[in-house]
């Protein structure tokens, strides 16, 4: 069953109890608001109290999205794609997703920091069967056994997470899927497919931990998350961050091999990418990264293999440990983000911009490389202004 259909009737399910029926004992209409206000407010509870794992914030995240779109001006919106009035639509949608957060934010506003709470058992119980589901389907599946240790650490604790929701009934709730991926010709290589991008966020959140942090949303803030140092009032690495996703970087041979990466920007202003290895142990142990920045508009530039030849180039500084939450930290200079502020201002213009990381005997890089060498990079929001 595909994922989205999978959450939606869960959650559905868990929800209807709360409808009333009329006076012919019939089922109210279902409210088309409702899973999506479920989300909101399991997503604002946790925002307060950090209950749940990264990998659940990003679940619910994706679920708010799916939801949304579900509602009458999700669904309008869509409609409307490329046709007159798009952007009513799109922004009327949006007003909705912003009333409705608001009023989720005031709902748990005085509710106790619990996984307890009906919300967040809610949200459990929909994800949660979808995660056992698919490790258990996926446990064969070629592209997790070749992978390397630390992804299969990942998904092992992805797996037991999972199952310890079940207590008691785990060996029972197990069986009965196992049956069903069966019945139902689920693959492991369908099932990994799934689950990996869960897999990988419980991977950024192992080896932030390893570090003693903590990634957590940013209240108020969707889609923004925090750095914190555990047990630590108050001491968050001094950024904005975005959602973790995994490029690939080059190794000292100009192989690609996958990561997992964040970037934001610092209370300074400044660009910076947080860097983690699959594992510790695994792959280089330094690594360099430069941001090149397109010195004149061309919108046909990217496409030529002296491209690089026509830019301006800055190297980031590399934050040490104790200080970084991952593996590396790269830091550009303000100038970096004082370039892409002027090439963002021209409107009319076309700029292309690249990040590169890797190890230091790939440096510096060749003015000519083609295409498929490079990888376009699109910079972070930045404020205003570089901060103090």
């Amino acid at each position: 069953m595909h994922i989205r259909l999978f959450i939606i009737v869960c959650l559905t399910a868990l929800l209807v109890r709360a409808f009333p029926a009329n006076a012919e004992g019939e089922t109210a209409d279902p409210d088309p608001y409702a899973p999506l206000d479920s989300w909101m407010r399991a997503e604002a509870l946790n925002e307060r109290c950090n209950i749940l794992n990264y990998f659940e914030v990003r679940t619910i995240d994706k679920s708010i999205n799916e939801t949304g779109q579900d509602t009458p001006e999700g669904k309008a919106s869509l409609y409307a794609v490329g046709q007159p009035g798009f952007e009513d639509k799109l922004a009327e949608y949006k007003t909705m997703l912003s009333a409705h957060r608001k009023q989720a934010q005031a709902d748990v506003t005085d509710r106790p920091c619990t996984p307890a709470d009906a919300d967040i058992m809610a949200a459990r119980s929909a994800y949660v069967p979808f995660y056992l589901r698919a490790m258990l389907a996926a446990q064969t599946a070629p592209e997790l056994n070749s992978g390397r240790a630390g992804q299969k650490t990942a998904a092992m604790q992805l797996g037991q997470f999972a199952g310890s929701m079940f207590g008691d009934n785990y060996q029972s709730v197990a069986s009965q899927m196992i049956a069903q991926n069966t019945s139902e010709g689920v693959t492991p290589s369908g099932a990994w497919k799934s689950i990996r991008t869960s897999v990988f966020d419980t991977l950024w959140q192992i080896r932030l931990d390893e570090k003693k942090y903590a990634y957590q949303p940013i209240p108020g803030e969707p889609g923004y998350y925090r750095a914190k140092l555990a047990n630590v009032d108050g001491a968050f690495f001094p950024a904005r961050l975005g959602h973790r996703f995994h490029p690939d970087i080059r190794d000292a041979s100009g192989a690609k091999i996958r990561i997992n990466q964040a970037e934001g920007v610092m209370n300074s202003g400044r660009i910076v990418i947080l860097v983690s290895k699959d594992a510790a142990n695994w792959g280089p142990n330094t690594l360099e990264a430069e941001l090149l920045v397109q010195d004149a508009p061309d919108s046909m530039a990217w496409n030529k293999n002296d491209w690089r030849a026509g830019t301006i180039r800055f190297r980031a500084e590399k934050l040490d440990d104790p200080s970084c939450p991952a593996d590396f930290c790269f830091v550009f200079p303000a100038e970096a983000s004082d370039a892409i502020r002027v090439r963002r201002a021209d409107k009319g213009a076309s700029y292309s911009y690249e990040l590169f990381i890797g190890p230091p005997n790939l440096f510096p890089l060749k003015d000519e490389e083609s295409t498929y060498q490079r990888d376009r990079y699109y910079p972070p929001t930045l404020p205003e202004s570089q901060g103090e």
